[in-house]
């Protein structure tokens, strides 16, 4: 039977200092979660559709299980959305307008690593040509510069004792 003493700790006992707190997805905030995402309910509906108010469900988005649960449910649509934005560019460099060819060829070149877009030179080992260009001169070549690194330099070494 229940202890009636006054000031007797009535409840759940308190977790020792130092042991995380475990968070956990409520079933009604997780319908709200889905709501949210699936439907693109705002709180007042998403919180009607989980029979929650909107202030329960501000303060349940605070939540750190909550939070990490909403964001692994947007992300089919983040990739949904990148696929139907890179079409949407691939459409658009077949459009009229010259403007937005090079709006569209910029912004899908800018997602590619590899295409230095700022006009810098990346060198990359091996044999480059360079290639000088100055205002009204024809472009001269300057000479294929060789930028292999000797074997000592890296940092690998197989079990032979062979770089």
């Amino acid at each position: 039977m229940a202890d009636k003493r006054p000031g007797a700790r009535r409840g759940r006992k308190p977790k020792a200092a130092g042991v995380p707190v475990e968070h956990r997805v409520k079933p009604k905030m997780a319908i709200a979660v889905a709501a949210i995402v699936e439907q693109n309910a705002s709180l007042d509906a998403a919180a009607d559709a989980a029979g929650l108010t909107k202030d329960a469900v501000y303060h349940g988005l605070k939540n750190p299980a909550v939070r990490a649960h909403l964001f692994e449910a947007l992300q089919p649509l983040k990739i949904i959305g990148k696929v139907r934005a890179m079409h949407a560019l691939l459409d658009e460099l077949s459009g009229p307008n010259r403007a937005a060819r090079v709006a569209a060829a910029r912004t899908l070149m800018e997602n590619d690593p590899t295409i230095p877009l700022d006009g810098s030179f990346r060198p990359q080992p091996g044999i480059t040509i360079i290639i000088e260009r100055e205002a009204g001169v024809h472009p001269r070549v300057v000479g294929p510069v060789i930028d292999a690194q000797p074997a000592a330099v890296f940092d690998r070494v197989w079990p032979d004792g062979n770089v």
